[in-house]
């Protein structure tokens, strides 16, 4: 009975993944038939533009050949049922803060969790059977599966998010210093902006660039320089940024600002790492009271306790 449920499941999984990818947009769809339609003529010239296309298709990665319609096609239906669902807004601005990575977007992420979340749960449930194992291990291993495969590209983009604010805040003071002498040089702040995006390879680079743009677009400086901010939820970048703005109100020269901000940013960081430093002794704590402590206390009292036992059990001394 067991089995037969399990048989049940894998169908009905299947199925699923199935309708999902039948969601195709309409131009692939049309594209489809124009490929059966372009196979029914027998003219020699669409012949040979169809083998053509096809040989091109077939030179495809797997992931780009089946995968990725399958990703597409659940991408879809998500983005028709909850384009304003609490859920699809969070994890859009996840996506931002981890940098858009793969330029994949809410309904993409969530289809790829669907997938992990199936595919992780069917390869671990055939391991009890190839194994031998109780069928019971089976239903576990793939409720085991479907949890760890739908959470883990969570804590990936949790771990991409961390990852991106450390980039961020480790380029600010060197950053601030590149933008410092390209002012003082005598270029303007949206150019020395540019120099720094155009020389440097890192977040906070990338961040001004699209900076740039915006303002290229037609955003005013302010509006662009409060993005940044919004994409990264640094709290330097939001001191930076306030700082910029405020200079540029009043009419003081950014040269300065921008020489005192780099100053502060270096001052905060290194009393960062004092305190870092000072939670070592008490991190250092847990390992010494665990492991290294009960092994001293073996070596040193481990003989005396037993001398001690033997003198009392009458078995005598060493």
């Amino acid at each position: 009975m067991i089995i037969i449920i399990i048989v049940f499941l894998v169908v009905v999984l299947a199925g699923n993944i199935g309708f999902f990818a039948v969601g195709i947009k309409e131009s692939q769809r049309k594209t489809i038939f124009q490929r059966l339609y372009a196979y029914s003529d027998r003219k020699e010239s669409k012949g040979n533009s169809i083998k053509t296309a096809l040989d091109d298709e077939m030179q495809q990665s797997f992931f780009k050949r089946v995968i990725n319609p399958i990703i597409n096609g659940i991408a879809l239906k998500f983005n028709k049922n909850g384009k304003k669902s609490q859920q699809t807004a969070t994890l859009a601005r996840q996506l931002m803060l981890a940098g858009n990575p793969s330029n994949i977007g809410p309904g993409e992420f969530m289809a790829i969790q669907i997938l992990a979340a199936v595919g992780l749960s069917l390869f671990l449930m055939f391991i009890p059977l190839i194994l031998k194992l109780k069928a019971a291990f089976s239903i576990i291993f793939f409720a085991v599966g479907i949890g760890f495969g739908y959470m883990y590209p969570r804590f990936w983009l949790g771990g991409k998010i961390k990852k991106r604010k450390k980039e961020v805040q480790k380029n600010i003071p060197d950053t601030l210093d590149l933008l410092t002498v390209s002012v003082e040089a005598g270029l303007g702040f949206d150019m020395a902006m540019s120099k720094v995006a155009e020389k440097s390879k890192h977040a906070l680079a990338e961040e001004f660039r699209k900076a740039l743009q915006e303002i290229k677009m037609g955003r005013t400086r302010k509006d662009a320089l409060k993005d940044i901010y919004r994409r990264t939820e640094v709290e330097d970048i939001d001191t930076f940024t306030n700082a910029i703005i405020q200079a540029e109100q009043l009419g003081v020269s950014i040269g300065n600002v921008l020489r005192i901000q780099s100053d502060q940013i270096r001052v905060l960081r290194m009393q960062k790492i004092e305190e870092k430093a000072m939670r070592a002794p008490l991190l250092m704590m847990i390992p010494m009271v665990l492991f290294i402590f009960p092994t001293i206390f073996i070596v040193v009292l481990g003989p005396i306790a037993i001398k001690v036992y033997r003198s009392f059990t009458g078995g005598g001394g060493f």
